[in-house]
């Protein structure tokens, strides 16, 4: 990278939610990058409204000329009894966004977090 020269990107959290579905869910995979290419955005993470085959990924992106850059991948490599099954799906991650050409991968260990489903309220989470 030059350092005169940096590309923004985005993450289509910015229209629709990941954890909370109904959040934007009315915005399509064209919807999104319509309004990336418009803003003069050259990359963006993946995002659910994205399809998962390379192929079929790389032809929508190509059509807005946005390139996609990385994608969160949550981990729960703290419980010994998912760490194997964590391992191969993290893998198998990298090996798609590697062929996708990105470089980055946005990892959080989500051990103990309300993703999992635990109380909101740190004093009645199981310890």
């Amino acid at each position: 990278m030059k350092i005169d020269q940096i590309n923004i990107g985005t993450h289509p959290i910015n229209w629709v939610g990941e954890d909370v579905l109904e959040h934007g869910d009315h915005f399509t995979a064209d919807d999104i990058l319509r309004d990336v290419q418009a803003l003069g955005l050259k990359g963006v993470e993946m995002g659910r409204k994205f399809p998962s085959d390379p192929a079929e990924l790389r032809s929508l992106l190509d059509r807005y000329g946005v390139r996609l850059v990385s994608q969160w991948k949550s981990v729960l490599l703290s419980d010994i009894s998912c760490r194997d099954r964590e391992l191969a799906s993290y893998r198998e991650k990298a090996e798609f966004l590697r062929s996708m050409g990105c470089e980055v991968i946005s990892t959080a260990e989500i051990g103990g977090s309300l993703q999992l489903g635990l109380p909101a309220d740190p004093r009645t989470r199981p310890k």
